[in-house]
């Protein structure tokens, strides 16, 4: 008997099956896309203006932008895996967080590797 009471299923739960799970829902692969689609925007952005602005995306709005999404991807996450029964949200949180982390760099890396100016 596990000791866990929360593993249990429920009398109305349906019973998943080894086919049934998957490792990586797909959901999460929608907030790999926005951290992408965040970093081309902000790089962009830097690039035309490579002034103060470029440095606070660069030092500010890269990693708090990053965060949301990585936060909105945790609840999205949590919501799931209570309406739908979803049991593995573990790697696709993983995945997001590693996306943020290496988007962060990137941005950080991209803008200060431009000529910027304090004009």
């Amino acid at each position: 008997m596990d000791s866990n009471p929360y593993s249990a299923p429920l009398p109305n739960d349906p019973v998943l099956t080894e086919p049934q799970r998957r490792v990586c829902p797909r959901f999460h692969w929608l907030f790999v896309i926005a951290v992408i689609a965040w970093t081309v925007t902000a790089i962009t952005v830097a690039s035309q203006d490579r002034s103060w602005e470029a440095l606070w995306i660069a030092i500010c709005g890269g990693p708090a932008a990053n965060a949301a999404i990585f936060i909105a991807s945790v609840a999205y996450g949590a919501v799931r895996r209570i309406w739908v029964h979803e049991m593995g949200i573990g790697v696709p949180i993983l995945i997001v967080f590693a996306a943020a982390i290496v988007s962060s760099i990137v941005i950080f890396g991209a803008i200060l590797s431009m000529d910027l100016h304090g004009c």
